[in-house]
């Protein structure tokens, strides 16, 4: 069976209001269609 595309994001985890605020999809994200952790961190160049 083919998924159903979320219908506030359309499949990119990202939601814009009608105000221009960028928020993440809640939706995707409780069903676990998101990535919480990015796999590609830059690097901040901060050293301890």
């Amino acid at each position: 069976m083919l998924e159903e595309e979320c219908p506030k994001c359309h499949g990119t985890g990202k939601v814009r209001e009608e105000n221009g605020q960028v928020h993440t999809c809640f939706d995707c994200l409780q069903k676990g269609k998101i990535k919480v952790h990015s796999e590609k961190v830059p690097d901040s160049k901060i050293r301890i």
